[in-house]
């Protein structure tokens, strides 16, 4: 790195910026772009976006399969009390008609 140049680092990610000066000109050179969160751990910033987004879409689908075995098990209730239901129904009519 030339002495007027600029080096900044974050603790988040390995990012270097590096700013050359001439008479005439001022151009912005970006060295090296690959954010890294250390503690974490992933590979990428991407990477790490990716894995929260399939984690939450997990837990999604995981709350939408409770909520269907909840509603398959009310299903399961009220045809259970359907059937009991309609036997009542079909002893009652033949108690009106054996009493007519």
């Amino acid at each position: 790195m030339k002495s007027n140049d600029i080096d900044c680092r974050s603790n988040s990610s390995e990012v270097t910026l590096a700013l050359n000066y001439s008479p005439n000109t001022a151009m912005t050179k970006v060295k090296d772009i690959n954010p890294k969160p250390k503690d974490a751990g992933f590979a990428s910033m991407e990477t790490a976006l990716m894995d929260i987004e399939v984690d939450m879409n997990t837990k999604h689908c995981d709350r939408l399969r409770a909520h269907v075995r909840n509603i398959e098990e009310e299903n399961d209730t009220l045809r259970r009390e359907i059937a009991v239901l309609q036997h009542l129904l079909s002893r009652c009519r033949e108690q009106v008609e054996h009493s007519t």
